[in-house]
């Protein structure tokens, strides 16, 4: 066989047919073959790394732009630049293995200061189980493994990329959609952190407040973004059948509503089951249980894109000690998130219930015989309960508000340590 150039091959180098740029064909050995094939996979690795950095930028651009938006560019890290391209941060230069240049530019900005303790809402240094931090493998991205291995990165960090503080986060699951919470007493109810959460995943609140509306105005005030309130009774008509009107002129529409709402009167509590009258009885059911239907449809013309419903509950499968009728009205409460459920499915709105642990709240303050609870929930709870901490019970709901349980409906979500599944 003879070469390009007139020459005998050997018959082991093997020949082909290599088409030229003119439309013509040469016989050219394998390795000219493979050389050429290696060049232009070189050339396709090199655009494929172009095209993932001009993404990366825009991506940045449009995340800095709905910051300033939003006029929260204080939740970006100091020192580093959203808007600085990957690309522009070393000098070109010949090319290396395929991706390694462009992860080891990337990393350069993230790792360039010490990352410090992360805090928890109220600014004191937060321990990796209170923030129910995660292994830092699922930290996003080659930078945090690039941190970790400088000793810059706690072994356990909070929610991946996003700030542990009380700042509004760039993206989160919430992100866009107008929630309705009611219920907002005290900085230590649920209701209040599942506010603050939702406004850190990215959710625009509107809160409800009876009676004492300046109260909750004045709680509000210590949301990350202090949202707007109007008054809401549950047990007037009146102001339900205005409800839509009012949310109107805060939000243009509603993706989620969280009822917390519950409230018995004294001679229905405390051991004084067999005593209790009618009225005392259909009080509780009417504001503890009918409150969640009544909320629902004065929602309903708000939510025409369907969206989430979440209420607020306490096991109602057993007879608690002291609970007596609010226990029967939080069965009734279960009983009607189901036939919401069933009814409101076809509109695409879901409605889910928590079932959270007891908690040092304004309500729990007002049961009589509280305390039993205190001293037996945490020793039967497997995975141990906190009275003083409302977040777990607050982030089951604003998952419950996202689109993460697309085709969850009529179910009680247990937030309780895990007491509901064992025995005693």
């Amino acid at each position: 066989m003879v070469g390009r150039q007139g020459k005998e091959l050997p018959v082991e180098v093997g020949l082909s047919w290599l088409p030229t740029d003119d439309g013509g064909v040469v016989v050219a050995s394998f390795r000219d073959i493979s050389e050429r094939l290696e060049a232009q996979a070189q050339q396709e690795r090199l655009r494929r790394e172009a095209d993932h950095d001009r993404e990366t930028y825009e991506r940045r651009l449009q995340q800095s732009e709905r910051l300033e938006s939003l006029g929260r560019l204080d939740v970006l890290e100091p020192g580093v630049d959203l808007l600085e391209k990957p690309f522009a941060q070393t000098p070109p230069g010949p090319p290396g293995p395929p991706g390694r240049g462009h992860r080891r530019r990337t990393c350069r900005a993230a790792v360039s200061r010490p990352l410090t303790r992360p805090r928890d809402h109220r600014g004191r240094p937060a321990s990796p189980a209170g923030l129910g931090g995660q292994n830092w493998k699922q930290a996003r991205g080659p930078a945090a493994a690039q941190a970790l291995r400088s000793g810059r990165l706690p072994s356990r960090w909070p929610a991946a990329g996003r700030p542990a503080e009380g700042g509004r986060i760039a993206m989160g699951i919430l992100e866009g959609k107008r929630i309705l919470v009611t219920g907002v007493l005290t900085d230590s109810s649920i209701a209040f952190h599942v506010a603050r959460i939702a406004q850190q995943e990215g959710a625009r609140v509107l809160l409800t407040g009876y009676g004492r509306l300046s109260l909750v105005e004045r709680i509000a005030k210590r949301l990350p973004d202090p949202p707007p309130v109007i008054e809401l009774d549950v047990t007037d008509t009146a102001q339900l059948g205005s409800l839509a009107e009012r949310v109107s002129g805060h939000l243009d529409g509603l993706d989620g509503v969280v009822h917390s709402i519950g409230n018995a009167p004294q001679m229905a509590l405390g051991g004084n089951f067999l005593e209790t009258e009618w009225p005392d009885v259909a009080s509780a059911v009417q504001v503890s249980t009918f409150s969640l239907k009544s909320l629902a449809m004065a929602a309903l013309p708000l939510m025409g894109d369907g969206g989430s419903i979440v209420g607020l509950d306490f096991d109602a499968s057993l007879a608690w000690p002291a609970y007596d009728w609010m226990g029967v009205a939080k069965a009734g409460l279960e009983s009607t998130s189901r036939y919401l459920a069933r009814y409101l499915g076809p509109r695409g709105i879901r409605v889910n219930l928590v079932a959270a642990g007891p908690l040092r709240t304004m309500a729990a303050k007002s049961i009589p015989g509280f305390s039993a609870f205190e001293d037996m929930w945490d020793g039967r709870a497997p995975l141990g309960w906190d009275i003083t901490d409302p977040e777990p019970a607050a982030r089951a709901c604003v998952a419950l508000l996202s689109d993460w349980f697309p085709a969850t409906t009529g179910e009680i979500v247990h937030s309780d340590g895990g007491v509901h599944a064992v025995g005693g």
